[in-house]
This record gives structure tokens, sequence and C-alpha cells, in this order.
């Protein structure tokens, strides 16, 4: 199987990339590069680019890097594969998000999401699987735009994790890890149509946040708002029935602090 994944810069795009070097041929590339190579005789085509400027204004009607990307997918007969977010759905813990149900995004950037999501499907029909994470996390760079990244990038500057919101408040985390061997895990299976990639369980984020500072080794929680923030759970059955993949809320909160360790690791480093 030949393989290109879209997003040379891309902390998800070098997970997937590590996940499906396995294959016969799979090279990560820029869109740049994507839009310069032959790419017939290629079977899978992964795009990890999105702009920065979508998280806050609207895309344009071309699709951006998917338009781009797709266009090209199109004449060439082979598969493509967007990442999407778990953003395009409404914000709700039970019953828990399925793929089946209307997408109804309350941001910019799910409402992006979304967007391209309809725009592939149109285009590409069956030859298009959509992947929908929820909240990704792993040993990342901070300034990542997600609640881990910025968490450890305050550890690691003040010594403590603010919370602007209630610490009860619960979302689904999923390592970037188990991300990409679900990804490879569909691939192989030449799976069709929109999966969503979570652990299908809502945790706290102040245990999230305890379980950065342990694996840390030092520092605190503090708490500035009361406010319970958005909450979300994602339905993995369809997942967890075409892979048998599923995971523990325990070992989310093992991952955690092993991001933590690493953290304090890389910084000890410096």
């Amino acid at each position: 199987m030949s393989i290109i994944v879209i997003g040379r810069r891309s902390y998800l795009g070098g997970i997937l990339s590590k996940y499906l070097a396995e294959h016969d041929f799979t090279q990560t590339v820029s869109l740049a590069e994507f839009v310069q190579m032959p790419i017939r005789g290629t079977d899978i085509i992964i795009n990890c680019a999105f702009s920065p400027a979508w998280y806050l204004s609207d895309l344009p009607e071309d699709l951006g890097f998917d338009g781009t990307a797709a266009a090209i997918v199109q004449g060439a007969g082979a598969r493509y594969v967007m990442i999407s977010s778990r953003a395009v759905y409404q914000t709700r813990l039970d019953p828990p998000l399925r793929e089946a149900e209307p997408v109804a995004p309350s941001t910019v950037y799910g409402r992006n999401k979304a967007k391209i999501e309809s725009g592939l499907s149109k285009m590409l029909g069956e030859r298009l699987m959509i992947l929908r994470p929820a909240n990704v996390f792993g040993a990342e760079p901070t300034g990542r735009r997600t609640f881990v990244s910025t968490a450890l990038g305050s550890l690691t500057r003040t010594n403590t994790i603010e919370l602007d919101i209630a610490a009860r408040t619960r979302k689904d985390f999923v390592p970037a890890w188990f991300v990409g061997k679900a990804a490879a895990s569909l691939i192989e299976r030449r799976s069709r149509g929109i999966f969503n990639i979570g652990s299908g369980t809502a945790l706290e984020i102040g245990r999230i946040a305890n379980a950065l500072i342990s694996g840390y080794g030092q520092g605190q929680l503090h708490q500035t708002g009361e406010r319970v923030g958005e909450e979300f759970r994602l339905d993995i059955a369809k997942l967890h029935e075409q892979t048998g993949l599923s995971l523990a809320a325990d070992a989310v909160l093992l991952e955690m602090e092993a991001v933590g360790r690493a953290c304090k690791n890389q910084s000890g480093a410096r």
C-alpha cells in the first residue's frame, strides 16, 4: 500500500506517519510538495494540513488545503482520509455523540471542519474516510491549541496549571498514539465513512491536570473560575466494531502522567 501524509509540520501527521510506516511506501510531505508530485499509483492520501487562520475566520469556498488536495485525488483514483474534529458536533455528554447524527458546530473551527466534510463528501463519495478525533494529546510541543499543551506550558513556566473553568468539567481525551493506531487499522481494512476516535469516557479536567502534575513531579492546580466549560463524550462503538480497539479511562490518566514525565525530562535537558 502506498500512502502520502500531507502535513510535514503537523504533530498528528508525524504520529500517523509512524503508525503507517510499516507499509511498503509511506511518505510525509508538505502541501506545496504534494501539489508538485505525481500521485498516480498512490492508494491513500491523508491530509493533516490546516491553517491556523481557520480557527478564527471562515474557510474559503475552495475548502482550503483539503479542497486543493481532494481535487488532485479526484483525478488520480486514490482514496482520501480527512482529519476532522469532534468540534463538528454539539457539546454533550449523554448520550455520547454518534457519527450518524447531524453536525451542530458551535465554533468557527467546528463550522470550517463541517464545511470541509460536506464538500469532500460531494467530491469524493465512497473514496472518502473522515476521522473525528476527541481532544488529542501526547508528548507534544507547548504552544499547540490544546488543553494539555497549554497546561504543560504553564507548568514549566510557573509550576502551576491554571483552570479558568470548573475542575469538574468533563471532556473526552485520546492519546495521539491511539489515533495513529486506529487510523492505521481503519486504512488497512479499507474502511469508509465517518469514525469517531476517542476514549469514549469523559474525564474531569481537574483529574487530567493532576495526572500531568503527578508525572511532572511537582506543581499545583489553581482554579480561577467556577463555570462548567463545554463537555463532550464520543461514541466509539463503530470504531471498536471495525478494529477491536478500545481505551479505558485509567489508561488515559496513565498516559497523562507519562506526558508529564516527558515534559519534565525535556525541560530538564534544556
